[in-house]
């Protein structure tokens, strides 16, 4: 434990696992829906895409208030700003998502870019169940896409990635600060797999960088 993380790997795993558990509704819906919107979203219409971005800002609005106000900050006084800028982030992804109608996937399977993007979405999907399939300690803490946010955070990159349309840079900023928080606190803690995500995310978030330099 440092200053910066006020508390062990067993007792993070501990909150997250129980909190994770409380909320399986919501994993399984939102997996439901992201894979929906891959297959479905292109020919979404206005209206379906809207709604999917009213969606993503809902799970982000949870993370704010659900994961780190509810759960976290107990652990870290940290918490509390970490749920304003996840509810920040939930604002403004609805605001581009409602004003623009321009979420929507772009499957171009002979882009580079869109595999990495899929991989890590599907990274961030699948790490979370996989772990607990095989655990190597008693309680693990688990990364579910729209219950905790190191696995939010990733799939958000991933879709703004390999979006239709080139995303707003003000979309970025604070899904940044919160990745390079979560590499901390997983590099603190020890936790391998989520150094895995962040390291996708970073991934991801460069790519999102070298489209905006390079066009």
């Amino acid at each position: 434990m440092n200053r910066l993380i006020p508390y062990s790997a067993e007792v993070y795993a501990y909150v997250t696992a129980e909190y994770g558990g409380a909320y399986l509704p919501i994993e399984i819906c939102t997996l439901l829906a992201v894979a929906v919107f891959l297959l479905f979203g292109r020919a979404g219409g206005h209206i379906g895409n809207r709604a999917a971005a009213v969606f993503l800002a809902l799970l982000w609005g949870w993370i704010g208030v659900g994961f780190y106000w509810q759960t976290y900050q107990p652990l870290n006084w940290a918490g509390t700003y970490f749920g304003w800028a996840s509810l920040v982030q939930a604002a403004l992804i609805a605001i581009w998502g409602i004003g623009t109608g321009n979420f929507r996937p772009k499957l171009d399977l002979r882009s580079a870019g869109c595999w990495i993007g899929l991989a890590a979405l599907a990274l961030a999907a699948l790490i979370g169940p996989t772990m607990s399939m095989f655990p190597e300690e008693a309680v693990v803490p688990t990364q579910a896409i729209g219950v905790m946010p190191l696995a939010t955070i990733t799939a958000t990159l991933a879709l703004l990635l390999i979006n239709h349309v080139r995303s707003p840079s003000w979309l970025l900023p604070i899904p940044v600060i919160l990745l390079g928080w979560e590499g901390v606190r997983a590099n603190v803690l020890g936790l391998g797999e989520d150094m895995v995500l962040v390291l996708a995310g970073a991934v991801v978030l460069g790519l999102l960088v070298f489209r905006r330099l390079r066009f």
